[in-house]
């Protein structure tokens, strides 16, 4: 994908072997990083709710990841 990065920490599918509890941990550390959180389709998903520096994005179709998701993301985990 090309795009021009954006400004936000983003995981892809975040469940817990994939990080999902260190993208937590991360918005919670640094409440001015936006942050992104792109759901996987399946496996456990770690919950964000509270955090308002995350913003938590349904699974996102192949086509649309280099608009929706890479971005807006600077640093990919």
């Amino acid at each position: 994908y090309k795009a021009k990065p954006g400004g936000a920490v983003t995981l892809i599918n975040c469940n817990p072997e994939k990080g999902g509890h260190v993208l937590r941990a991360l918005a919670q550390r640094i409440p001015e990083q936006q942050v992104v959180a792109v759901r996987g389709a399946y496996g456990e998903q770690v919950d964000y709710d509270g955090l308002d520096n995350v913003e938590v994005l349904a699974q996102v179709p192949g086509e649309e990841m280099a608009e929706r998701v890479y971005g807006r993301t600077r640093v990919l985990l």
